[in-house]
């Protein structure tokens, strides 16, 4: 990165983060740095992806220079007459600088990759149950696609989509471990994507749709950087579902899951009519090629039907903008909307319930031909009824009729991703990709 961009070097170890399992550190020369990157301009592509701190791994180094007009008889004498040099300090980064020249010497350069990942923590605002309790209230609760890194050209995006009542925290000790892979550094980049998650899902889902398109436009507008036509997207939970939303044609199922009328005979302005239709009417964002699915409830889960759901759903704040819409919608057109729909919006509880019209309707959208699907399921433990769980959605429900792969992990539905057995999953799907995207020949 350029030096004008760096807001600054912090020499620290940032605070232990319970998200963060693994430290990876690499012994050798130089200090271990974080660099604190600038925020971009407003309305740039840095300025609008960036998240609130950026953080970079680095490593100062050391250097003496030795001047280049010596003598001979001062060479013959040695360094102890030499006046005093000037000394420089770099600052390397060690993902692509491995070692130094020092005389005959070439030692390693020192690198702690997870510093910078404990420092993004250390600044990120917790607001997974705020984003819950309070979607769409502005600030950390605004859904929002990020970079983790500067995009550096020819490497290909993965974007990962947390779940409920979470953050983009949650994925870090993930991201952590595949940053630790050599294969990983040279091809591959982190985004995450942040988002409410108590109501207004789809629109979130179409907020993710407008960033991949207008992020990919303005990156390679002319379409010629394969990597960015082969995005990957990985979600967990009802991540899962904002992913599976990015590569599904809605056509008129989302749309007749909630009304009993054509959307075109409504009678609504033309600026509420646009505000609405992209998150009920879309196509696939056609540069996303692969789609992980972890532990996600693709026909919903039986505990947002049990009471412990309903008083969950009580609690979220519905947002006033999309509120005032419904209501003025119900009352120009009465029953248009489906009883279930008329009162009120749903919220995310209930939309992740089994008889949900609209997680139905989603369940039956299926992906084009060029996306891949795989699938990662917990299965911890047992349902009163003998079924494997992971406590929170059910074996049944997370299987997808549409994945070439499916591996089950003796996990809770809140620590699948954490385990090792899915790292190691996504890692082996990673490789694969590179393959039979031809972006590179063998897997190894």
């Amino acid at each position: 990165i350029s030096a004008s961009t760096i807001e600054s070097i912090e020499p620290f170890q940032p605070p232990k983060d319970k998200r963060l399992s693994r430290r990876h550190y690499r012994p050798g020369f130089g200090l271990p740095v974080t660099i604190r990157v600038k925020p971009g301009p407003e309305g740039t592509i840095r300025g609008d992806f960036d998240p609130p701190r950026l953080s970079l791994v680095a490593t100062a180094v050391l250097r003496f220079q030795v001047p280049g007009n010596e003598k001979p008889i001062r060479k013959f004498v040695g360094p102890l007459t030499r006046e005093r040099a000037p000394a420089v300090l770099d600052l390397v980064e060690p993902l692509s600088v491995s070692g130094v020249h020092i005389g005959v010497a070439h030692p390693p350069v020192a690198a702690d990759l997870s510093m910078p990942m404990l420092d993004m923590l250390e600044g990120m605002p917790k607001s997974g149950l705020e984003g819950f309790i309070m979607p769409f209230e502005g600030g950390v609760t605004e859904p929002r696609l990020e970079f983790l890194q500067p995009h550096v050209k020819g490497r290909i995006p993965v974007v990962f989509i947390h779940g409920l009542a979470s953050d983009e925290g949650t994925w870090f000790d993930l991201i952590n471990d595949l940053r630790a892979c050599p294969f990983f550094q040279r091809y591959y980049e982190p985004w995450v994507y942040h988002y409410p998650t108590g109501a207004s899902f789809l629109p979130a889902s179409a907020m993710l749709r407008q960033s991949l398109r207008r992020i990919v436009k303005e990156l390679d507008p002319d379409g010629e950087e394969k990597q960015l036509q082969n995005l990957v997207l990985i979600g967990h939970s009802m991540g899962g579902l904002h992913a599976k939303l990015q590569v599904v044609a809605s056509g008129d199922h989302m749309w007749n899951a909630m009304a009993t009328v054509p959307f075109d005979t409504v009678r609504m302005p033309q600026s509420v009519r646009a505000k609405i239709e992209p998150s009920l009417f879309f196509e696939p964002v056609t540069n996303v090629k692969r789609v992980v699915f972890i532990a996600t409830p693709h026909q919903g889960s039986s505990l947002a039907s049990l009471a412990l759901g309903k008083i969950a759903s009580l609690t979220v704040e519905r947002p006033p903008e999309l509120t005032a819409i419904h209501d003025q919608l119900v009352a120009e057109n009465p029953g248009v909307l489906r009883p279930e729909f008329e009162e009120a919006l749903p919220t995310t509880i209930q939309l992740l319930a089994p008889n949900s019209p609209l997680l139905e309707a989603l369940y039956h959208l299926r992906p084009p031909c060029w996306v891949t699907i795989h699938n990662i399921i917990g299965v911890a433990h047992h349902t009163l009824r003998g079924e494997r769980t992971d406590c929170v959605v059910s074996e049944s429900s997370a299987r997808h009729p549409g994945a070439i792969s499916e591996l089950d992990v003796k996990a809770t539905h809140t620590g699948v991703h954490h385990k090792l057995t899915t790292i190691a999953e996504i890692e082996r799907i990673l490789r694969l990709h590179l393959v039979e995207s031809g972006l590179r020949t063998v897997s190894r």
